[in-house]
């Protein structure tokens, strides 16, 4: 009883105890949640959801899958006659190869959280719409696969081959393949919503097809160049300046970094050897011929007498269905017995070639394990089983090759390059290529990453460089006050003027009358006149290399102003120019070409409104810091 009575005296103390041990349990629990929460890869949100590592990484292995898979290589329509697709693999084919390899590439041209993200972004928004891929749909499109195809179209040999060398299983490679078909869905449904109208077309073909005609003095580099000196201070100055850049020799920027590099070798099956050591029977011969028949046509000659008359008699006794074509006629058995036996053995030896090359990549595989970190024994397999064996390299030995010397250096040189540089840059793990005429099997061995080329190696183009610019600037010097003469006296008069001041500026080392490009021999600063060219232009008729500079200038004049237009190296030259005519697009033509330019102009815009949008989707998902460093 006294118990009872305590509890009841004390209970709002008990109540209020009790109140904040369960405050206390909450806040706890919610601490250790948080700290749990914490503790885990924050990747951020994609339409308010949380992006986990499972998500990041199912993104990461279906872009791998697309790019192992070939699906993002522009190579991959090149051998579309082989998969005789339909219009909508087709139409996903574009979407991914242009639209989703520009977007999730947009940073470089490799397997990274960036690009894995952006995949996400989109597999993410198909999802939201609600997209749907039937099996057939994703069946269409992994047939269009260069790397699955022969030349008998999709072999299931190759694509069990295809699962062995990456590891896949055929629900993972059915499982990435939905998600690129639904996002090239998705993206083709962007893209069909885009409309033109007829006069936005007008408006773009009329200030497409506007055409200039310019005067011009051309004030060349070479000119200056005897006059330059350079001594070696400035030349270590230069090379530092640039030493971090990479060079483009068709844009003409200069550099001396050279670009990561990879030491590959490569297998070669010898299918003419294998060829020549085929038995084809006279049965096969035969067999092949009446069911292909049609492959072994000649036209008829125009002095055939009486033996090409008797040749559609025994067509119609045949039947109608076999007869050749009006003008040819068929091979007799005969007549083509060798050709057949050609191709059946050509068949025969790839057939075996397949098999070895399947051969080889399941015997790498089943001693991986001992090569931990280091090159599988291609080499030896290669010797094995007699095929060709070989380190890429350029004329001279060097076998670290940059992209473009491996793309000239061996078969497939664009996929090979592709795979050493691009697709998640695996070492030391071979890959098939067999969808052209040769079977390769290539392993990169090593990787180079980029660095500045040693000043001592490089010291002859630094010079080149460092005086063809310092010219470029005098000759750019000297158009600017021929501008300012022609602006006073008028071209031709400007022009006289001040040849007599550039052969005193130039000294002994002057070139003699007409030594510019394409001039007459009159003297070196001429007035000559360029054809009309469209703004844009890469290369204006009537002006030698001048391009892209001279049009982006003369298309910014009125009718009697003067500029100077720079084109840096490669040309390396200056031109002072004038607008002397003008055509304004013609509505005459527009309505004869109209429907064709719509061909041309719809798929710009479809793809600058398709990237606008998925810059939009980008911009919404909120990625965590983490994520771009």
């Amino acid at each position: 009883m006294n118990l009872t009575r305590w509890f009841r005296r004390h209970r709002r103390y008990l109540l209020a105890g009790l109140v904040v041990m369960l405050m206390v349990a909450w806040g706890v629990l919610g601490t250790v949640q948080g700290l749990l929460r914490g503790s885990q890869p924050a990747w951020g949100t994609i339409r308010g959801e949380g992006v986990t590592d499972a998500d990041v990484r199912e993104a990461h292995a279906s872009l791998r899958l697309a790019l192992a898979l070939g699906l993002l290589d522009p190579k991959a329509f090149g051998v579309l006659r082989l998969a005789n697709p339909t219009p909508r693999a087709m139409a996903m084919l574009f979407a991914l190869n242009r639209d989703l390899a520009d977007f999730v590439f947009a940073q470089g041209r490799s397997l990274n959280s960036p690009a894995a993200w952006r995949m996400l972004v989109l597999m993410r928004e198909a999802e939201a719409v609600g997209i749907q891929v039937t099996q057939a749909e994703a069946g269409e499109l992994l047939t269009l696969s260069p790397s699955l195809l022969e030349l008998r179209g999709f072999s299931r040999e190759r694509y069990r081959s295809f699962l062995t060398v990456y590891g896949y299983t055929e629900g993972e490679v059915t499982r990435g393949v939905v998600n690129l078909a639904r996002i090239a869905k998705l993206i083709l449904l962007h893209r069909d919503a885009v409309a033109v109208s007829l006069p936005e077309l007008w408006m773009t073909y009329a200030h497409d097809s506007r055409k200039l005609k310019v005067r011009f003095v051309e004030v060349d580099s070479e000119w200056f160049e005897p006059g330059v000196e350079v001594d070696a201070e400035e030349l270590q100055r230069f090379y530092d300046e640039h030493s971090d850049q990479l060079p483009d020799p068709t844009t003409g920027k200069i550099g001396y970094m050279a670009p990561d590099r990879v030491k590959v070798e490569y297998t070669l099956v010898p299918l003419d050897e294998l060829a020549g050591q085929a038995e084809v029977t006279d049965d096969q011969v035969g067999a092949y011929y009446e069911e292909h028949r049609r492959e072994f046509m000649e036209p008829v000659a125009e002095t055939a007498g009486e033996e090409d008359e008797a040749e559609p008699a025994e067509d119609e006794g045949e039947g109608q269905a076999d007869k050749a074509p009006e003008g040819y006629r068929y091979l007799t058995l005969e007549e083509a017995a060798d050709k057949v036996r050609e191709k059946l053995a050509r068949q025969e030896a790839r057939h075996e070639g397949e098999e070895l090359v399947a051969k080889v990549l399941e015997e790498l595989d089943a001693v991986s394990a001992s090569y931990a970190n280091q090159p599988l024994p291609l080499g030896q397999m290669a010797r094995r089983h007699g095929l060709s064996y070989q380190v890429a390299q350029v004329p001279g030995g060097r076998e670290l090759l940059s992209r473009t010397e491996l793309t000239e250096a061996v078969p497939y040189g664009a996929e090979v390059a592709a795979f050493a540089f691009d697709e998640g840059a695996i070492t030391f793990y071979p890959r098939a290529f067999t969808s052209g005429e040769d079977l390769v099997i290539c392993q990169v061995l090593e990787r180079a990453a980029a660095a500045p080329r040693p000043f001592e190696e490089v010291r002859d183009e630094v010079r080149r460089d460092c005086v063809t610019r310092a010219a470029l600037e005098r000759a750019e010097t000297f158009a600017g006050k021929l501008k300012e003469r022609i602006e006073e006296t008028g071209l031709a008069e400007a022009a006289a003027e001040m040849e007599g001041r550039l052969r005193n500026l130039l000294g002994p080392g002057a070139p003699s009358a007409g030594a510019q490009r394409d001039a007459e021999p009159e003297g070196l600063l001429t007035v000559r006149e360029s054809e009309f060219f469209t703004r844009g232009r890469r290369v204006i008729p009537g002006m030698g290399g001048a391009g892209t500079a001279v049009a982006e200038a003369a298309f910014g004049l009125t009718a009697d102003e003067v500029a100077v237009a720079v084109e840096g190296p490669p040309v390396a030259a200056c031109y002072v120019i004038q607008v002397c005519g003008r055509q304004d697009a013609s509505r005459e033509e527009f309505a004869r070409r109209g429907a064709f330019y719509r061909m041309l102009y719809l798929p710009g815009k479809q793809s600058q409104d398709v990237q606008g949008w998925l810059g939009g989707l980008l911009d919404a998902a909120q990625p965590t810091k983490s994520l771009t460093e």
